[in-house]
């Protein structure tokens, strides 16, 4: 891992350490080669000595093999520049994760994929044998990898991995009469060791939504809900995957209570969502019966008589809903003709 040279002198001169591997695998190992009496010698290590000789030779970083101590030194010296993982198992949990991201980026146009969040280091098979670095930090996890990984070091070796997703966007539709609700969702998130993005309007919150990659959306659904509805659709159309809460009433009563319950939400896993989303794309979905589809008839014809956009996304809204349960397909084409006809496109 490439690391400076300030953040390596903290490690020697206030963590205990006495000496850094150098990774030897990176060109910048170069750096370590000196003149002595005339010849070329280099030293695979970096202590205080070797540090001053790389500081006067105006090196400002270097290449160190960082194994879980010195990482976990880093991170608590520097974490904004060291990001803590996510998540730490074996292999074989890591592939199973993987191959379900893999299958859900088939169909999502949002791509998640697993980061190694540390390096691999293969540990020397003699004293004369260097640590070699297998897999850097920041690699992206693969099945080739963790079979490497597997048969090089062990197949019951944890190593820390993040998905490239983090934090929760929060958007409160009519956020200038809605100002308190906003306030107390923040407030539950005060303490919050995650990202959290505040959008203002549909169109910020899309773009962070794009931008940042959240793991969770927060929505209100209060009056001018149709505000909500349409962040929704459209990052759902984005990603079928999202994993979102809506708020109808204000968070506040219990926040430590409320925090747990979203945290919840945010660290669940991707295996029911995949199973739901096939199941929601089956065949074998029911039809509306007449009770459901006759009033759905009348809206939309009021809609085409008396358009207005934020009909047309309420009833898309309402539709997405109807259609985890019921085949709606033919409906949902009746209202984009609608939305053709009167938009022009």
């Amino acid at each position: 891992m490439n690391v400076s040279i300030d953040h390596i002198e903290k490690l020697l001169r206030n963590e205990g350490i006495s000496s850094i591997k150098i990774d030897m695998s990176d060109k910048t190992a170069a750096s370590t080669f000196k003149m002595d009496d005339g010849e070329f010698k280099y030293q695979d290590y970096i202590d205080l000595d070797f540090l001053e000789y790389l500081k006067n030779q105006h090196i400002k970083k270097i290449s160190i093999c960082v194994d879980k101590d010195i990482l976990k030194k880093l991170r608590k010296l520097f974490p904004e520049d060291y990001l803590a993982a996510q998540f730490e198992d074996t292999p074989d949990v890591i592939l199973e994760k993987v191959n379900i991201i893999k299958e859900i980026n088939k169909y999502s146009r949002k791509k998640r994929e697993y980061i190694l969040m540390q390096e691999v280091i293969e540990p020397g098979k003699t004293a004369k044998d260097g640590n070699k670095v297998l897999f850097k930090q920041g690699a992206v996890i693969t099945e080739n990898m963790l079979n490497i990984i597997k048969k090089r070091i062990s197949s019951s070796v944890k190593l820390q991995y993040s998905l490239n997703e983090n934090g929760i966007l929060v958007y409160v539709n009519n956020p200038g009469k809605n100002i308190s609700m906003k306030i107390d969702i923040l407030a539950v998130f005060a303490k919050a060791q995650i990202p959290v993005y505040v959008a203002e309007t549909q169109d910020q919150a899309y773009n962070l939504f794009l931008q940042k990659k959240p793991k969770l959306l927060l929505l209100t659904f209060l009056d001018k809900a149709w505000e909500s509805q349409d962040v929704f659709l459209r990052c759902i159309k984005y990603d079928p995957f999202l994993k979102f809460i809506n708020y109808s009433s204000s968070p506040s009563a219990n926040r430590e209570k409320e925090h747990s319950k979203i945290m919840l939400t945010y660290n669940s896993g991707y295996k029911a969502a995949l199973n739901q989303y096939k199941e929601s794309r089956s065949d074998r979905k029911g039809n509306l019966e007449a009770k459901i589809r006759n009033p759905i008839m009348d809206k939309l014809e009021y809609i085409r008589h008396h358009y207005d956009r934020s009909h047309i996304i309420s009833m898309h809204y309402y539709l997405f809903k109807l259609g985890l349960k019921y085949n709606v397909r033919t409906l949902e084409i009746m209202l984009e003709q609608i939305k053709k006809d009167n938009e022009g496109h």
